[in-house]
């Protein structure tokens, strides 16, 4: 017996407990709101972001089926229970959904909404603050969110009334129930979350902008920071980024990446063999990111806009540090030692001819930035540190050195006007010099002039523009690209090229993944090259991360009655002829009025969707008196529109003498239309003399007083005697 019990108890503890009506729904949040996992309130969208709390107070519970239509002003509780797949389409009021084991829909166009999903492929469309909750076992479920309120960040000081009760930073939450924890999921793509023990996923339409809680790590919020999911990275081709510059240190790699938009970003990463990384985080920046290095155990970014930039740091979480804001824009930094020197140019546009070089210093104290001076540079667009000196380039007028024996107040030292200088970097006890023509010149320094030692002549290339991620150096070779010239290998020690290799298209970066060299563009072209092949000895260490599982297949989805009427109702919208025949056939109604309180065909003869509305009539073969008051409905349609459905819809048996609300075709016509039309209608029936119930009795010539043709009122007024 108490082994049976034992079994019992074991059998009970292993599943979540199922969300099936109102009561189970309060239970959790109220139990959420208590320990932590779930939030206390929501932010409520219009002319400014409010506070709202989560209301749990009596509201009417609508069972979902085919002819189910939601209450547009009252909340209400609806669950779909039906043995079929359903299709949920409410406007406007803050629901509660209690989803079951089929395939459903929502489609929830505006409110803020608390959505229990259930065991099958659920698919959610939401355009405000929503609440998602998933149990252990969930399906493969889709969220898509409009772009107007999609992943708002907050802070206190945008909120009405904030009274430090949201400490989240986003106004979107997922919330996970029994059983389900953080090192269970993954992100098996940058859109689709997985339980990688059950193979559910979660599928988003945007970038994963939600509050992630968990009943099973509840956290005590205070008003002090934002929590944040540290979930499994997601796997990525570096065939999908745009990559402008890549860093990195022992544990993570760094990329920042730009989108089609050109909206850059940082992205925290790992990378690995067969051109893939993995994606640990994201960070967006304001503007451009112009430079980033690593320095010490923190990230410096330098982020350019209009005619000013940032400075931003970070710890390698990518958590900002801080932040500070400095005229014009921000050519490069370097440290040296305990300092930070910042290149920065300011043009004022009002005065074109007046430019400021100048480089900003820095004192770098633990992970923050302290002002010590500045000094002016004149002409200078780069510069590198090397060997305690500056060595700072004129826009191809030579380059000049400042002596770094005094951190904070760089002396020049040295002063070079050539013309076709672009760039300076070290090689052991040797300088290299790229000159624009294609060559590059080995140098000593015996801190008064230089001594060529040695040249290598690409041909006639271009080299402007080389920066350090355009190149990689290991022992003696040199790794190189050189704009759409290819790649160049050169033998530093020898002085000569070892081998070039046509790509046959423009590369700008180099990053070494393992004991490859990955070339690439900010357009996503990509050459891969083995290291062992040039240095067959040396040992190169390889990562290894497990691979990343594969969700579950979908449920094969048959299509319910209650889904294939609002699939049909929506191509009113589409105006697709191919899909409302489809839909038909599958048995669709067009005179049926569900969810959506008018038929599909009404909507398509509301709207004008000729395409749509043939292929309705074509299936039904009759027309509803809805459909011929909507023909001529308000100011819909132009008076041409409005006569082709009239006459369409005739064909088709439609009847002049439709009312709605003891109004007749008359009364809905007589605003807008033209008098041709106003005759046709009233020539096959429609009364002149019904008093309009919708509108204080009203009788159609009374209508067409707001009629730009006098000549309809006229003729109204005629025919009412």
């Amino acid at each position: 017996m108490r082994f049976l019990l034992f079994i019992t108890l074991i059998i009970s503890l292993s599943f979540s407990k199922e969300i099936k009506n109102f009561d189970d729904a309060k239970e959790f949040i109220n139990d959420g709101i208590e320990k932590g996992y779930f939030p206390k309130n929501i932010i409520s969208f219009g002319v400014y972001p409010l506070i709202k709390d989560i209301n749990l107070e009596y509201r009417p519970i609508l069972n979902w089926d085919k002819n189910a239509q939601c209450d547009q002003h009252n909340d209400e509780v609806i669950i779909a229970n039906s043995d079929e797949n359903s299709y949920i389409s409410c406007y406007g009021n803050d629901n509660i959904y209690i989803l079951n084991d089929k395939n459903n829909t929502i489609n929830d166009p505006a409110g803020d909404n608390i959505i229990f999903m259930g065991s099958g492929d659920d698919n959610v469309s939401v355009h405000e603050s929503a609440i998602f909750v998933f149990q252990k076992n969930w399906g493969n479920d889709e969220i898509n969110f409009s772009d107007r309120y999609w992943g708002v960040s907050t802070s206190k000081y945008d909120i009405k009334g904030y009274d430090g009760s949201f400490p989240y930073q986003h106004t979107n939450f997922i919330i996970f129930g029994d059983d389900i924890k953080q090192d269970d999921l993954v992100w098996i793509d940058s859109k689709i979350l997985m339980d990688k023990t059950t193979k559910s996923t979660i599928t988003f339409n945007q970038d994963k902008k939600f509050t992630f809680l968990f009943k099973t790590d509840p956290i005590k919020f205070k008003d002090t920071g934002y929590f944040k999911a540290n979930f499994k990275p997601s796997e990525l081709n570096l065939n999908k980024l745009k990559i402008d510059a890549y860093l990195e240190n022992d544990k993570f790699d760094y990329i920042i990446n730009h989108d089609k938009s050109y909206k850059y970003s940082i992205l925290k990463t790992k990378l690995l063999d067969d051109n893939k990384t993995l994606i640990f985080d994201e960070k967006y920046s304001q503007g451009e990111i112009r430079d980033f290095k690593i320095i010490d155990d923190f990230l410096i970014t330098a982020q350019n806009l209009l005619n000013y930039s940032y400075i931003k740091t970070y710890d390698l979480d990518l958590k900002e540090l801080q932040s500070f804001t400095l005229h014009g824009k921000i050519f490069k930094f370097k440290k040296y030692k305990d300092y930070l020197y910042i290149l920065q140019n300011y043009t004022n546009y009002n005065h074109i001819d007046q430019n400021e070089n100048q480089i900003f210093i820095y004192k770098i104290v633990g992970k923050n930035l302290t002002f010590v001076d500045k000094f002016d540079t004149s002409e200078l667009v780069s510069f590198n540190i090397l060997d305690e000196k500056i060595f700072g380039l004129k826009f191809l007028r030579g380059f000049e050195i400042y002596s770094l024996k005094n951190p904070q107040k760089p002396n020049k030292i040295y002063n070079n006007d050539d013309k076709e200088l672009i760039w300076i970097e070290k090689f052991k006890d040797l300088y290299l010099f790229y000159f624009s023509n294609g060559t590059i010149k080995e140098f000593s320094f015996d801190n008064t002039d230089f001594q060529e030692k040695c040249s290598i002549a690409l041909g006639n290339i271009d080299l402007f523009g080389l920066k350090k991620n355009s190149a990689f150096l290991m022992d003696n070779l040199y790794f190189m690209t050189a704009k759409d010239y290819g790649i160049y290998i050169l033998d530093l020690e020898k002085c000569q090229i070892l081998e070039h290799i046509n790509t046959k298209t423009y590369l700008s970066n180099v990053m070494k993944i393992n004991d490859k060299l990955l070339f690439n563009n900010t357009e996503s072209n990509q050459y891969l090259l083995d290291l062992k092949k040039y240095f067959p000895n040396k040992k190169f260490k390889t990562l290894k991360y497990e691979n990343l599982p594969k969700p579950k297949s979908k449920i094969d989805k048959k299509l319910s009655e209650d889904e294939i009427q609002s699939l049909l109702y929506k191509t009113a919208y589409s105006n697709s002829k191919k899909d409302a025949i489809k839909y038909c056939q599958m048995g669709g109604d067009p005179n049926f009025k569900g969810h959506e309180k008018s038929t599909p065909l009404e909507m398509a003869a509301t709207l004008a969707s000729f395409e749509s509305l043939n292929a309705m009539l074509e299936c039904a073969k009759k027309v509803g008196d809805g459909a011929m008051i909507d023909a001529v409905f308000g100011t819909t349609h132009d008076d041409d529109n409005k006569f082709k459905l009239i006459t369409l819809l005739e064909k088709y048996g439609g009847n002049f003498k439709a009312t709605r609300d003891n109004c007749s075709m008359l009364h809905y016509a007589a605003t807008n239309a033209s008098l041709r039309t106003i005759k046709y209608i009233y020539e096959r029936g429609a009364d002149p003399k019904l008093r309009c119930r919708a509108n204080s009795f009203k009788k159609p010539s009374e209508w067409a007083k707001e009629n730009s043709d006098k000549e309809v009122f006229e003729f109204l007024k005629q025919i009412e005697d």
